[in-house]
């Protein structure tokens, strides 16, 4: 099985960069291939099917209405209920379903609540503690 991980979010505007520095752990834990797409993540699909990867996980920060650092696995059907989990144009969902329908994987989002996505190049210490967790779990099932 093929893991794909990518990373979304600005990396100028504090916990909205989550989903970057947990791919870039990732990548630097050679847990699976990561691909970094910032705040553009429709603009690199073309890469992510030449992967032909098994699994899409898509890591980004996410309204979840749950404390800051919290993280969620969300299917885009997830997304589709609870429309105000994403502020991306092209919402993530239409995202997810396209890359599901391309290359045949699963693709779903690993969410991590933001606690504040202000200007500033630094992670609040609750986002940092939920990236920390998430690195654990990926080391326990051995993917780290």
């Amino acid at each position: 099985m093929t893991l794909l991980a990518v990373g979304i979010g600005n990396p100028d505007r504090s916990d909205d960069r989550a989903g970057l520095v947990l791919a870039r752990l990732l990548r630097l834990r050679r847990t699976c291939e990561v691909m970094v797409a910032g705040t553009a993540p429709e603009a690199i699909t073309m890469r992510i099917k030449s992967r032909r990867p098994d699994v899409i996980l898509l890591i980004d920060a996410v309204q979840l209405d749950e404390a800051p650092g919290a993280v969620a696995l969300l299917t885009s059907d997830d997304l589709e209920e609870r429309p105000a989990w994403h502020g991306h144009r092209p919402p993530l969902a239409l995202l997810m379903r396209y890359l599901a329908a391309e290359t045949g994987a699963r693709v779903l989002l690993l969410g991590i609540q933001p606690g504040d996505t202000g200007w500033g190049r630094n992670l609040t210490p609750a986002v940092r503690g939920g990236i920390r967790r998430v690195a654990a779990m990926a080391a326990e099932i051995g993917l780290a």
